[in-house]
């Protein structure tokens, strides 16, 4: 045009007025899923993250939304894009690997450097600056007693043997 402004991405000229266009930098994160105490990667898991994302024309939504997370891979992680500085998000484990628990919810922010902030949840631990998050599973636990011995049968039977299979029936 004639006044030096040209027409760009970021600013359009139309019917003499002046339109300028802000668009944020996509921000990208890791979730890593690992046992608790180790850095083996554990996959399995399923999680939904919830919040307000970046749209394809660099635009932050007007409504939250949801995305689902599958970490099945040999590396246990997914990557996160398209955050928004200072929106608050939430992961919610739905899927615990199998013979673990499922983890409790984890709220965070993220500033413009890529870093989370703001976090806030049992089981997770933020790494590497604030580009990992990592789920830290714990296994599932727990004991079996035989009782039937006493006069009462309410003492432990001494010498029982059990069997534990994945399937309901032993040959699965």
């Amino acid at each position: 045009t004639g006044d030096g402004i040209e027409n760009t991405d970021a600013i359009k000229i139309d019917n003499g007025g002046l339109t300028i266009i802000a668009t944020d930098t996509p921000i990208q994160i890791t979730l890593t899923k690992r046992a608790n105490g180790s850095d083996d990667p554990l996959p399995g898991a399923e999680f939904t993250l919830s919040g307000k994302f970046l749209t394809a024309d660099g635009t932050v939504a007007t409504e939250e939304s949801k995305v689902k997370l599958g970490l099945d891979g040999n590396d246990a992680s997914a990557v996160i894009d398209n955050l928004v500085v200072g929106e608050t998000y939430s992961l919610t484990e739905d899927v615990a690997p199998n013979g673990y628990e499922k983890l409790g919810d984890f709220t965070f922010q993220v500033n413009d450097n890529g870093e989370i902030i703001r976090a806030a949840g049992t089981g997770y631990t933020v790494e590497n600056g604030g580009l990992t998050i990592v789920a830290n599973d714990t296994p599932v636990e727990f004991r079996l007693h035989k009782l039937g011995g006493g006069e009462d049968g309410t003492q432990p039977l001494a010498g029982a043997v059990f069997a534990i299979y994945a399937g309901a029936d032993p040959a699965e």
